[in-house]
């Protein structure tokens, strides 16, 4: 049996035009946006790189003579290794790992002020002392240069501590606030 299929024709013929797609709603420019040229961008990416470069140089030299040695060390491509200086209050004394304040009073007496203020000193052979505040700034030493091997975060007390390499190949650990 043959289908009618003049129906279907006459659709095809109609002159009926085509659904036309909806446009898309356009999108005004955002007002963040800069256009530079290409030259342009790679003049400031270079720049910027340079400023980056110069910055972490700076950081790791506090002072000329420092950054000399950076220098000289980067030329003849020795590696970088962070180095922290460590307390001692006579030469040849023993290393100094913490510190605690034990008395800290201040009054005026009559036209002055007067404070007592007293610490209690560890050493890295496990002796302590107490000692005038005073006398442990005029004393201190800071001859003992360490290499910094790790750094570790205590979670609970939030204290940070380093463990550095001594001239003599020792390895000791140190609580950041008491190296430099």
């Amino acid at each position: 049996m043959a289908e009618d299929t003049s129906d279907i024709v006459k659709n095809q013929e109609s002159n009926e035009p085509a659904p036309v797609p909806t446009p898309l709603p356009t999108e005004e420019p955002k007002s963040d946006v800069v256009q530079v040229s290409a030259a342009e961008l790679t003049a400031f990416m270079d720049r910027l790189k340079s400023v980056e470069d110069d910055n972490k140089r700076l950081l790791e030299a506090v002072d000329k003579a420092r950054l000399a040695r950076v220098d000289a060390k980067a030329a003849a491509g020795v590696p970088l290794i962070p180095e922290m200086r460590l307390t001692t209050l006579k030469p040849g004394g023993s290393i100094v790992l913490s510190w605690k304040m034990t008395k800290n009073e201040s009054f005026v007496d009559g036209n002055r002020l007067v404070e007592k203020q007293y610490i209690e000193v560890f050493y890295e052979d496990g002796t302590k002392e107490e000692m005038p505040l005073i006398t442990f700034f005029r004393n201190q030493r800071k001859e003992i240069v360490g290499e910094l091997v790790s750094r570790s975060k205590d979670v609970e007390t939030d204290l940070e501590t380093v463990t550095l390499r001594l001239p003599d190949g020792r390895k000791l650990e140190v609580g950041l606030p008491f190296v430099n």
